[in-house]
């Protein structure tokens, strides 16, 4: 598949699928970061006088209309963002809207979750129904969805209907940064946190980026403490879990777990533990003081720093201690000529959160498990 800039598209009607995946507060986008990536992808089709009609999807599926899930917050944040009208219009009637597009004109279409017709499970009649309208009023398909399930329609199957398909610049850049981290320079390391997921666990496995230090933290680290001083199982994990162990234990990767806690007791009190393990009582909920004094010496020596997942609760202010000193050492603390990658939903929100320009990190990554799959 070619890139965009490749070939000349001018006077296209485009159609571009997005990763705009966030998430709303009350009608309001909370981090705009996934809207600013394609900026790029949006002004180099404006600059050639082409149409352009953007597909995305947002939350989970519903198959039907919700207002809570609209991308009608989206659509004003792109007209804020590129000083234009974004036109807006219902994926299960846009034919007029595209019909009567003019050049330079860009229209978003609503949430595609509220559509069956998105799903993997939809028959090929169903497919050719519902996206007809695209499939005869766009002639070039822009791929902008980094880190959206490959099997969704508007994905796999509705991009093999169009002959001129590129990769938008965005999803090149997440191509050439997770290819290229091999080869950036050491001190390397990967601050993991946040949930357990298999992309994590199998980074440290494979360690292909071969990072000289993982720091570790959220409850990525509370499982793998539980499963070396507990012989706690975690479901379908467990051998991920039990191999990355295993690699610390032969000193084949070396892990910083957190050494001291904050957590809650059983009466939700916020309460400091000063062991690696917390007492079956207490709930772990953000990395310790401590923990945070040792990571930050790591993190100022680091020439190549991947990050990806918070270090507790971070929605509760009582737990984000942890997640925002992490984020404000690697922007603030951190080389300057450092490589510094994020990549993820709420790592994103939490660099938005802090206010950190974007230009103190190298690139940030949309997705979390294909960004680090691809490592």
């Amino acid at each position: 598949m070619k890139f965009l800039g490749e070939d000349k598209i001018k006077d296209c009607t485009v159609l571009v699928r997005t990763n705009f995946d966030m998430d709303l507060d009350n009608g309001t986008v909370v981090d705009n970061t996934p809207i600013l990536a394609i900026l790029p992808t949006l002004e180099f089709l404006i600059k050639g006088n082409n149409r352009i009609v953007i597909l995305s999807s947002l939350g989970d599926f519903t198959g039907e209309a919700r207002d809570e899930s609209s991308l009608l917050p989206v659509r004003f944040e792109i007209a804020r963002q590129i000083g234009k009208t974004v036109k807006f219009v219902s994926a299960s009637n846009p034919v007029n809207s595209i019909k009567y597009m003019v050049p330079t004109d860009v229209l978003l279409i609503e949430n595609l979750f509220f559509h069956n017709e998105e799903l993997p499970t939809t028959s090929e009649e169903q497919r050719l129904s519902f996206f007809k309208p695209f499939l005869d009023f766009c002639n070039v398909y822009i791929d902008e969805s980094f880190g959206v399930d490959e099997n969704l329609s508007s994905v796999s199957w509705l991009k093999k209907k169009f002959k001129n398909v590129y990769y938008g610049i965005q999803y090149q850049k997440e191509l050439k940064v997770s290819k290229s981290i091999s080869s950036y320079p050491s001190p390397k390391i990967a601050i993991l946190g946040g949930e357990l997921t298999s992309s994590k666990l199998n980074l440290m496995i494979r360690n292909t980026g071969k990072f000289d230090k993982f720091l570790l933290g959220g409850f990525l680290a509370k499982a793998i403490i539980d499963f070396i001083e507990k012989g706690s199982t975690f479901g379908s994990f467990t051998n991920e879990i039990a191999r990355v162990v295993e690699k610390i234990q032969n000193k084949e990767i070396d892990v910083l777990l957190p050494i001291d806690h904050i957590c809650t007791d059983t009466s939700n009190n916020s309460v400091e533990v000063q062991t690696q393990s917390c007492p079956n009582e207490y709930e772990p909920k953000d990395i310790g003081p401590n923990t945070l004094i040792l990571f930050r010496e790591v993190i100022e020596m680091a020439e190549t720093i991947l990050w990806c997942g918070p270090m507790g609760a971070y929605k509760d202010e009582r737990f984000n201690i942890g997640t925002e000193a992490i984020g404000e050492y690697i922007a603030l603390s951190a080389s300057r000529k450092a490589n510094k990658i994020a990549c993820g939903k709420i790592t994103l929100e939490s660099i938005s959160k802090l206010k950190i320009k974007h230009k103190r990190f190298t690139h940030l990554s949309l997705a979390e498990d294909k960004f680090l799959d691809l490592i």
